[in-house]
C-alpha cells in the first residue's frame, strides 16, 4: 500500500523514540535488556541497547536515538505501552504488531476528483444581406464527455450578401481550455473547401465561461472569425429550386479541469437558400417579404370582327382575241363581330381552392354593317395580367366552352380567346377559338408542367 509518510512505532519501553532509518528486521534481543535499574539512568539504557543492536542484527550500523520526545520528529515514535497492554486494549484497526513492536500504516489521502462541467460550442452566425442588414442567428451544441465531436423561410436576398461565422466553448468561468477541431462548408451536400480548415485554441475562459476559438487556414494565418461570400459560390447553387448550406465541426476535442470533451460530427449552422432567375421578391406594405413569380402575362377576350373578299380578273395585255397577261382587282366587305356571351375567369390555387378575377367579362350583341365597306370594332371585352406559374380557368357562356391552363414560368404568354363571323355575306360562319380542340388540347397538356 502507499504511504503517505513513514510508519509510527509502537514497543515496549515508556518513552518517546525516534529511529532515523527502518531496518526490515525482527528483533531477538532479550526484552529485560531494556529495563532500567534503579540506580540506571535513561541514556545508559540507550548506549547499551544500541551496542546490542548493533552486534547481533545489524552488522555495524548505529541507530540514533532521540530521548527526549518534544525535539523527536515524527518520522517513528514508540509510545509507551507494554505487551499486556496491547493484548487487553488492542490497537485500532489499520495498526499491526510485529514482534511486541506496533506498525501504524496511514492510509495516503486520495487527490479530489476534478469538479464535474458542462461543455459547449456556440455558433455564432452574422447574416448581412444585400441592402446590408445584419440580423445574428445562434445555436447551442452540447459536447459529451468521452466521445467525438435567398434564405428559404426569410425570403430575404442573400446574393451579394455575407455570412459571418465564429465559434466558441461555453462552460465554467477561468478554466484553463485546449481545443483542436475541423472545420468545412457543404454546399448542397459538396464540401467548397479544398480541405477543411483547422480550429486550435488554448487559453482561459472569461467570467462568463466563454473562449473564442480561433479558424487556421494556413499555419500562420489566424482569425476569429469565417467569411462565407455568396457571389463567390453562386455557380454552386442548383440554378432553380432550394439548395442547403451546412457549416460543419468534425474532430472535436476539448481537454478542460482534467476533463476531455469530443464529438465526431455536428452541423453548428444550416440555411437553406432558394433560387429562380424568374422569381420576384415582394415587400408589402406592412413589410411582409413574399417570393412571387412576375405577372406579365396576358389574358384577352373579343368579338372580333372580320372580312369578305374576292378577286376580279381583266386583261391587262392583250391582241385580238388573245390575252398574253392578266390582272385582277380585289373586292372585300367588312363582317361586323358576332353575338358572344360573357363568362369569368378563376385562378385555382396548388390547394384545390379557387379565387375570382376581377373583373368578369360582359356578353355583347351582333355588331352593325355587315356587308359595307367598313364595319366598326367591338370594344375588347377583357384585357388582364396572369401572373407566371399559376392555373387559370376560363368559362364563357355563349356559346358556352371551358378551358383551363398554367401559364409558363419561365417567359411571359398573350393569350387571346375570341369568336368571329367568316364566310361570304349570304353564308356567315361563326368561329369561337376556345371550342377548337386544335387550341384546346395543348393548354390543357400545360397542367402537367
Amino acid at each position: 500500500m502507499a504511504k503517505k509518510q513513514f510508519p509510527k512505532l509502537y514497543g515496549g519501553i515508556g518513552i518517546g523514540i525516534a529511529i532515523g532509518v527502518i531496518i526490515p528486521v525482527i528483533l531477538f534481543v532479550p526484552f529485560s535488556s531494556f529495563l532500567p535499574t534503579s540506580e540506571g539512568k535513561l541514556q545508559e539504557i540507550l548506549n547499551d541497547a544500541n551496542e546490542i543492536i548493533k552486534e547481533n542484527v545489524t552488522g555495524g550500523l548505529e541507530i540514533n536515538f532521540c530521548t527526549d520526545p518534544s525535539k523527536c520528529t515524527d518520522v517513528i515514535g514508540v509510545i509507551n505501552r507494554t505487551v499486556i497492554e496491547n493484548i487487553l486494549d488492542p490497537l485500532p484497526e489499520g495498526e499491526v504488531i510485529v514482534n511486541e513492536t506496533t506498525v501504524v500504516i496511514e492510509t495516503p489521502t486520495p487527490l479530489p476528483e476534478p469538479e464535474p462541467i458542462s461543455m459547449e460550442i456556440v455558433s455564432s452566425v452574422i447574416k448581412v444581406d444585400n441592402t446590408g442588414k445584419r440580423t445574428e442567428s445562434k445555436t447551442n451544441i452540447g459536447i459529451p464527455l468521452f466521445a467525438f465531436f435567398v434564405e428559404d423561410t426569410s425570403n430575404i436576398d442573400f446574393d451579394n450578401g455575407i455570412l459571418e461565422q465564429t465559434l466558441m466553448i461555453k462552460t465554467k468561468p477561468n478554466i484553463e481550455v485546449t481545443a483542436d477541431a475541423k472545420f468545412d462548408v457543404i454546399i448542397g451536400e459538396q464540401s467548397i473547401l479544398p480541405s477543411p480548415i483547422s480550429i486550435s485554441t488554448q487559453g482561459v475562459t472569461d467570467s462568463n465561461g466563454e473562449l473564442t476559438l480561433n479558424y487556421k487556414p494556413t499555419p500562420n494565418v489566424s482569425s476569429k472569425e469565417y467569411l462565407f461570400y455568396f457571389r463567390d459560390n453562386i455557380a454552386k447553387f442548383n440554378t432553380t429550386g432550394l439548395t442547403k448550406i451546412d457549416l460543419i465541426l468534425s474532430e472535436i476535442t476539448v481537454d478542460a479541469n482534467n476533463q476531455k470533451f469530443s464529438l465526431s460530427n455536428s452541423t453548428v449552422y444550416s440555411i437553406d437558400i432558394a433560387r429562380d432567375p424568374n422569381q420576384l421578391l415582394i415587400k408589402s406594405e406592412n413589410g411582409v417579404i413574399t417570393r412571387a413569380y412576375p405577372i406579365d402575362s396576358s389574358l384577352k377576350i373579343s368579338s372580333n370582327t372580320g372580312s369578305y373578299s374576292w378577286k376580279v380578273y381583266t386583261c391587262v395585255d392583250g391582241r385580238a382575241y388573245t390575252c398574253y397577261r392578266m390582272g385582277y382587282v380585289t373586292y372585300s366587305y367588312c363582317l361586323e363581330a358576332p353575338a358572344m356571351g360573357g363568362g369569368k375567369v378563376t385562378n385555382i390555387k396548388p390547394d384545390g381552392t379557387s379565387s375570382g378575377l376581377a373583373p368578369t367579362f360582359p356578353a355583347n350583341s351582333v355588331g352593325t354593317g355587315t356587308g359595307t365597306q367598313s364595319c366598326s370594332q367591338i370594344p375588347v371585352k377583357l384585357d388582364i395580367k396572369l401572373q407566371r406559374n399559376e392555373i387559370y380557368k376560363i368559362d364563357f357562356s355563349n356559346p358556352a366552352g371551358s378551358i383551363t391552363f398554367k401559364t409558363p414560368k419561365d417567359k411571359p404568354v398573350t393569350y387571346a380567346f375570341y369568336c368571329a363571323n367568316s364566310g361570304s355575306t349570304g353564308a356567315l360562319t361563326k368561329y369561337c377559338n376556345y371550342t377548337d380542340k386544335a387550341v384546346i388540347d395543348p393548354l390543357t397538356a400545360s397542367l402537367g408542367q
